[in-house]
């Protein structure tokens, strides 16, 4: 079984991809302005909830309007052992945490080698790079850019074994609209 295999190509997972990373973004944002640039609250509390907040209801939430929203020329659909239906929080925490994990475990192995690589290389040093004494608004917002910034670059990757997936009770499919699948096809055929 080909791990990358999937129906959608590059482009169409990223458009997915796009659609939790920007949100995401934007709520990390919001938090770090809200409490450590408005409420000026410091410490690693307010980061805590804010990834308990993040794990347990935005993400999942998230992943629900990823497969719910229209994309051109396909959708994804849900399947349950009664046929389709809308995906609940529990199917949806289930997707969210195959594409956390697998996300994670590629940035190890993909990106810290390559990062570290070019660290080396240009003999930058990373801890000059942080602002020292620098706000707690701006370090949060930079840290979010970055780990999203990089969930974005690999989600695509991951993707593909979000469809493969038997997960219990229901499972993830992309459906190509039948005037795409046509054209699909001839783009296909036409490469070969």
């Amino acid at each position: 079984m080909n791990l990358l295999a999937c129906d959608l190509n590059f482009s169409e997972r990223y458009r997915m991809a796009w659609q939790l990373t920007w949100p995401t973004i934007v709520v990390d944002f919001a938090w770090a302005l809200l409490v450590h640039g408005l409420l000026e609250v410091e410490g690693q509390g307010p980061m805590l909830v804010h990834e308990f907040f993040s794990l347990f209801l935005v993400a999942p939430f998230l992943v629900r309007r990823m497969v719910a929203l229209p994309y051109p020329g396909f959708r994804i659909k849900t399947l349950f052992a009664d046929g389709e239906g809308r995906m609940g929080y529990t199917e949806s925490f289930k997707v969210m945490w195959l594409l956390s994990w697998r996300t994670t475990v590629a940035a190890m192995f993909l990106l810290l080698p390559v990062v570290a690589a070019l660290l080396k290389i240009t003999g930058l040093n990373v801890q000059a790079l942080a602002p020292s004494g620098g706000s707690e608004t701006i370090n949060q917002m930079g840290l979010s850019l970055v780990l999203n910034s990089a969930s974005f670059v690999l989600m695509p990757l991951v993707i593909p074994g979000m469809f493969a997936k038997r997960y219990q009770g229901f499972r993830v499919l992309p459906e190509r609209a039948p005037a795409a699948a046509a054209v699909v096809a001839a783009a296909t055929a036409k490469r070969k």
